[in-house]
């Protein structure tokens, strides 16, 4: 078998911007080129935004181009496991609305917010069976 592991910045910032929807990233794709640019011209350190605490680090990854509230979230949950992190898509806007119309009690889970989001993701997906 061979596997190969996931592009160095520099091999994907030489790409045009609609290279990669070949690999089914879509629209995506100019999300990506742009970003590994961003890497290889040094405007952003990923490095560096490893270190930093969640809300310095989600204001970071905004300034990317094509990232979200809810993507700067997860790549700040699932990455950088800043377990403060709550992304909130379609289907936990819609749980939030129907068990928590009042909205989320984050200050009561307070650090472990994404957790929290996960178990509520799960639940709405796999919890009514």
């Amino acid at each position: 078998r061979v596997y190969y592991a996931f592009p160095e910045a520099e091999a994907l910032a030489g790409l045009e911007e609609d290279e990669l929807k070949k690999c089914n990233l879509g629209y995506r794709s100019k999300y990506v080129v742009r970003t590994a640019r961003s890497v290889v011209n040094e405007e952003i350190s990923l490095s560096q935004i490893r270190e930093m605490p969640y809300k310095k680090a989600k204001e970071e990854l905004l300034k990317l181009f094509g990232v979200g509230e809810k993507v700067a979230d997860c790549i700040c949950l699932f990455a950088l496991h800043q377990t403060a992190a709550f992304p909130v898509d379609t289907h936990i806007n819609q749980a939030l609305k129907r068990h928590y119309p009042k909205g989320f009690p984050k200050r009561r889970y307070k650090g472990c917010e994404g957790i929290m989001q996960q178990y509520i993701f799960y639940y709405e997906l796999l919890g009514k069976e």
